[in-house]
């Protein structure tokens, strides 16, 4: 399994997408690529995502996305803790009244997010693949 890589500029950061995703794959991949720091997926059994945080950027893991208005909100709850990530390792310091950061970073991770998952989904209704091959840390 490969997951979708998003370049987050300009805070030389990434975005790694996997869905659909499993907790059994998201072991493997993670032991694979020897990725260990700031890792729990204990709540990966009751959650319908996760996020974290690594040096290597951040790695969202969905078991599914379907293109509703809950399926939306699981991305963008997710995106809302990634977009904290890159913030805050970034040193962006958020007050009240001068939010556009956090705003602008998280509407582009959104449409680009959205816009790759309903690929997805159209490639599923036309009979192909749904699983991209995209860049990974440590590939």
């Amino acid at each position: 399994m490969k997951p979708k890589k998003f370049v987050i500029e300009p805070y030389k950061n990434a975005l790694y997408l996997f869905c659909p995703c499993s907790k059994a794959e998201a072991e493997a991949w993670l032991t694979k690529k020897k990725i260990k720091e700031h890792v729990d997926l204990d709540d990966y059994d009751t959650q319908d995502a996760v996020t974290f945080y690594t040096s290597a950027g951040n790695f969202i893991f969905m078991h599914k996305y379907d293109d509703t208005p809950h399926g939306i909100s699981i991305l963008v709850h997710e995106l809302c803790h990634a977009t904290f990530n890159v913030l805050v390792h970034a040193g962006v310091k958020e007050e009240a009244g001068h939010e556009e950061a956090t705003a602008y970073l998280l509407d582009n991770m959104v449409e680009k997010c959205i816009k790759h998952l309903r690929g997805q989904i159209t490639k599923r209704a036309q009979g192909g693949s749904s699983t991209e091959e995209q860049t990974s840390p440590g590939a």
